[in-house]
């Protein structure tokens, strides 16, 4: 049975009130950005977990979703760009030091407790849990970096291919069925947020 939602009841729920009053997460901290987002009230489509941390100087493409415990930041001078639907999982951090850029590309899935700093990571690929990719390298489209591997600074990934280690190998090139599996999996995490999402301004309402 399909339900009619009182989408100005779930947006206050979700975003807080016209005289200061917080939703479902709670007042900003200072110093920091946040964002609520809600597939039917907001048409980019994409979701923000009120329990991640965002600060700075930091662009999110349309349709992106930011898990619990994710942090984000761009030092003085520095930006974070984060590409359309992105999927950054828990605990992962994305961080660009003052005066540098990093740049995470469309569609990239950063798994849980992964880290990028000042790195450039193409469209399409796969970060894996506790991956480390460090200053200066870049990853190019439809790239896997397999679980707990260190990319060190400055190293060049130039086509798609399964990273793996430290120091990292190039283990084998990355078929177009890996590809599209890839794809379908950030899709459903990024269905999958924006369910939590409408469900938790619900269950406040």
């Amino acid at each position: 049975m399909k339900r009619n939602w009182d989408m100005d009841a779930l947006a206050k729920a979700l975003w807080g009130d016209e005289n200061g009053g917080a939703g479902i997460g709670g007042p900003a901290v200072p110093g920091t950005q946040q964002y609520r987002h809600l597939s039917e009230a907001d048409t980019r489509g994409g979701f923000i977990s009120p329990d991640a941390l965002i600060s700075g100087d930091v662009q999110i493409g349309e349709g992106a979703c930011i898990y619990p415990d994710v942090h984000v930041r761009a030092g003085v001078g520095g930006q974070v760009i984060l590409g359309d639907k992105c999927v950054l999982l828990d605990g992962a951090v994305v961080k660009a030091s003052p005066g540098k850029t990093c740049r995470v590309q469309e569609g990239t899935t950063v798994s849980h407790s992964a880290v990028i700093l000042n790195a450039q990571v193409g469209a399409g690929c796969l970060v894996g849990r506790d991956a480390v990719i460090c200053e200066g390298a870049s990853v190019a489209d439809g790239t896997v970096v397999h679980d707990g591997s260190v990319l060190p600074p400055g190293t060049a990934i130039h086509t798609p291919v399964l990273v793996k280690g430290y120091p990292p190998e190039e283990v084998r090139p990355i078929e177009e069925k890996e590809v599209r599996n890839i794809l379908e999996a950030n899709k459903r995490l990024r269905d999958g947020a924006r369910e939590y999402c409408l469900h938790a301004a619900v269950k406040k309402l």
